[in-house]
């Protein structure tokens, strides 16, 4: 979204927000001004629209949820830790492929890392690839349902094995 303002020496200034970078220039009129930012807000949600029909990863969703989160509020150091560990172990994966086996795969290989991280900590990451599915696949435009779907049958599953808690 773009905001035009006057500048102190009477020219007007220019501030688009584009796929999460800030780019402002100054124009001797108003018009110029607009005219420039919405050329740039064009070419950003024809980019978007262009990434919309490509097969994101789950890392990818993660990338757009977080930075169109900090630009609300900031996101806590310890939810990116927990977002850069899940993304070690999945974050290639590409969102149609993930299936109830790529999350239990996850969950055992979670379980076994060199942290060897409680129940509670892995429903905790359960709960943040909810999220980021649920709010990225929201963000982008992508389709989630099938992993969401996948997510709560192996998440129901841990839990009745107390693998996970909830």
């Amino acid at each position: 979204m773009a905001s035009i303002s006057p500048a102190r020496n009477g020219r007007w200034t220019a501030l688009v927000n584009t796929s999460c970078k800030r780019k402002s220039k100054a124009f001797d009129t108003k018009t110029e001004a607009r005219r420039w930012a919405r050329h740039l807000e064009i070419a950003a949600e024809d980019q978007t629209k262009a990434k919309k029909g490509i097969d994101l990863t789950f890392g990818e969703l993660v990338e757009e949820y977080v930075a169109t989160v900090s630009e609300i509020k900031e996101v806590s150091r310890a939810k990116k830790n927990a977002l850069s560990n899940i993304c070690r172990i999945i974050g290639r994966v590409p969102v149609s492929e993930m299936d109830a086996p790529k999350i239990r795969d996850f969950v055992r290989e979670r379980r076994n890392g060199p942290t060897a991280p409680s129940p509670a900590t892995i429903g905790m990451d359960l709960t943040y690839i909810h999220t980021i599915l649920s709010h990225g696949g929201a963000l982008t435009g992508t389709d989630t349902a099938h992993a969401l779907s996948s997510l709560k049958a192996v998440r129901t599953v841990l839990a009745a094995a107390d693998t996970v808690s909830r």
